[in-house]
């Protein structure tokens, strides 16, 4: 039940993405966008971005996944995520700078490319975990087996 300072609208499915964006939802939440073809699934991401670029919160949820796009750091607490792994792939042609802080395999100011596999698979080492970047894009996914 929503609380009273939160308001949810519904919107219908597919044809009111674009809709929604424009309407003044602040987050949204596609579910059933990854299922079936691959090219539609790659599609539903890139609209991920441009609710990024409209600076509206979007993901994709499904049975063991939640997917986003980040522009910024973000802070990881156990009981928060979605599940055991964290993945980050870059969007972007590159990423530069990444720090991984309360992971299982950190990192300190690396550069990633699209096509390498070094931001998949990993797991909060801590109760908090950060990531940090200079620039670029990523997409992350929580999931779990």
């Amino acid at each position: 039940m929503p609380s009273s300072s939160t308001s949810r609208k519904r919107m219908r499915p597919i044809r009111s993405w674009h809709s929604a964006m424009e309407s003044g939802v602040n987050d949204i939440v596609l579910l059933g966008a990854t299922g079936g073809r691959l090219d539609h699934s790659i599609g539903n991401i890139h609209l991920l971005y441009a609710c990024l670029q409209k600076g509206v919160k979007a993901s994709i949820v499904d049975e063991k996944n939640r997917l986003y796009i980040l522009d910024q750091g973000k802070t990881y607490r156990l009981g928060e995520i979605w599940g055991k792994y964290i993945s980050f792939l870059p969007l972007t042609e590159e990423v530069h700078g990444i720090t991984l802080k309360g992971f299982k395999y950190p990192l300190t100011d690396r550069d990633i490319r699209i096509g390498t596999s070094l931001c998949i698979s990993n797991e909060l080492a801590e109760n908090t975990g950060t990531i940090t970047f200079r620039d670029g894009v990523l997409i992350c996914v929580e999931s779990h087996d």
